[in-house]
């Protein structure tokens, strides 16, 4: 059962976070599973499965951060932001590979499950065009992007919006002017 006070937790998230910083990655992920081990009840658990997915796929190791995701996803009481990151993470750690395929099947399912979360949504427009771009299916992606932007400019930040208009412009044929007579 996890303290009331988290101070404990906390200190193992600042220690993780200077580790990383410091460009020992295993150390980070050593404290992100003190936490998981000493504290199995603490609502802090999926933010730092989360994290511990991100570090495991930074070090090349997708396969395990896919196992972290997947955990969470199984989760139903996590159900919500938590599942859309979870299912975000686990396209970014297929891309990482360049497993295009299977990356787009997830950014499609966060964008498609979770449209109430702008953000994410976003996210998960950009990447899973990059996806299809990486499949070869430049129309698709195309596609993508113009949904995205039909769903989500009101929505989602501008911080976001930009680069997947900017990505959309780059994509879309240049449309030649139409001769006057």
């Amino acid at each position: 059962v996890y303290p009331t006070d988290d101070a404990a937790i906390v200190s193992y998230m600042r220690l993780a976070s200077v580790s990383e910083q410091r460009g020992d990655k295993s150390a980070a992920l050593n404290y992100l599973e003190a936490i998981q081990a000493q504290f199995p009840g603490t609502p802090k658990l999926p933010a730092v499965i989360l994290r511990q997915g991100e570090l495991l796929s930074s070090m090349g190791r997708g396969e395990e951060a896919r196992e972290k995701y997947q955990y969470i996803l199984r989760v139903p009481n996590w159900r919500g932001i938590i599942h859309a990151r979870a299912l975000f993470q686990t396209g970014e750690a297929y891309m990482a590979e360049s497993k295009y395929a299977e990356a787009h099947g997830f950014f499609e399912r966060t964008f498609l499950g979770y449209s109430q979360f702008s953000e994410w949504c976003a996210r998960a427009y950009l990447a899973d065009a990059e996806a299809l771009l990486g499949m070869g299916a430049k129309a698709d992606a195309i596609a993508t992007l113009t949904e995205a932007v039909e769903m989500l400019s009101e929505a989602a930040p501008a911080e976001l919006m930009t680069p997947i208009q900017a990505k959309l412009k780059e994509l879309q044929p240049a449309v030649a002017p139409s001769p006057q007579s």
